[in-house]
């Protein structure tokens, strides 16, 4: 599930995401939210964010994205494993989760795929 907010988050443009929540996947199955401009989360949208975040029912997962992280919740960044896929000292246009944002689409199993493969890992993040 994709999200992305036209000027901030709002409790309405997250009501699916908890709607989504409240169904159990099958065994091995994964389903992402995809949060674009994390920082632009309100202080009522990350604390009702909190619990889902720290305990996501089985199979469930956040990806955030922010073009200026410092400005996400602290709250919400403390539960969260950071992983910077560009920075000034290297080149990570051609990362395959950079390219998913960027250049081409896929399905959520396609995804699921390529995050399974790159060599982020939470060791190094």
């Amino acid at each position: 599930m994709w999200l992305q907010p036209e000027k901030s988050y709002t409790l309405d443009l997250l009501e699916d995401l908890f709607n989504t929540l409240s169904f159990q996947l099958q065994e091995n199955e994964h389903f992402f939210f995809v949060m674009h401009r994390a920082d632009f989360l309100t202080q009522t949208c990350a604390n009702k964010l909190l619990k889902p975040m720290e305990e996501p029912p089985a199979g469930y997962h956040f990806i955030l994205l922010a073009e200026h992280p410092e400005q996400i919740p602290v709250t919400i960044k403390s539960r969260c494993i950071t992983h910077t896929l560009h920075s000034t000292q290297r080149d990570d246009t051609h990362h395959p989760i950079v390219e998913v944002f960027t250049k081409k689409s896929c399905s959520a199993e396609e995804f699921g795929k390529i995050i399974l493969s790159t060599t982020v890992n939470e060791r190094e993040t």
